[in-house]
């Protein structure tokens, strides 16, 4: 199964035109809509904060892939069942994080409870803001000193 994919869209006009990649994963919702319309209650949502399909439950409806706002469940033609990103709740059940934020090189991806990944970002960001600050005094400082005219961001 393909949990994490890539999605990518174009956006402006020609010639000004940007490619934007975003990751298309489960949020694991707090209040999941996938969960409420499962007529089989195949899906749960666990300690751990994981929303999960239960394989042997799923009836392959496909109610959840309607009911997703993020159109994240993906139906199987091969098993006639829908799956999802697990959250690694095999991880998180041993104290481990999870593989995608494990593995992301550039620590874009933070999985935790609501409350530590509110208080990561706002971490995040106040480093951002340092280093952009920083960044731009030393520019500010080099442009008084140099009258240079091109700046890289």
């Amino acid at each position: 199964y393909n949990y994490l994919t890539v999605k990518t869209s174009e956006q402006g006009i020609f010639p000004n035109v940007k490619s934007i990649a975003a990751l298309k994963h489960c949020f694991h919702c707090e209040n999941p809509k996938c969960m409420d319309i499962c007529p089989t209650e195949a899906i749960t949502k666990e300690a751990t904060g994981a929303v999960l399909i239960s394989e042997r439950k799923c009836i392959g409806c496909q109610s959840c892939v309607d009911a997703c706002p993020f159109d994240v469940p993906v139906f199987s033609k091969e098993t006639g069942k829908t799956y999802k990103c697990i959250m690694c709740n095999d991880r998180l059940e041993a104290g481990l994080q999870t593989a995608c934020s494990q593995a992301c090189p550039s620590v874009a991806i933070i999985s935790g409870s609501r409350d530590e990944v509110v208080a990561e970002s706002k971490n995040e960001q106040k480093i951002i803001i340092k280093f952009l600050v920083k960044s731009l005094l030393y520019m500010v400082l080099k442009r008084l000193i140099t009258m240079w005219a091109v700046y890289h961001i």
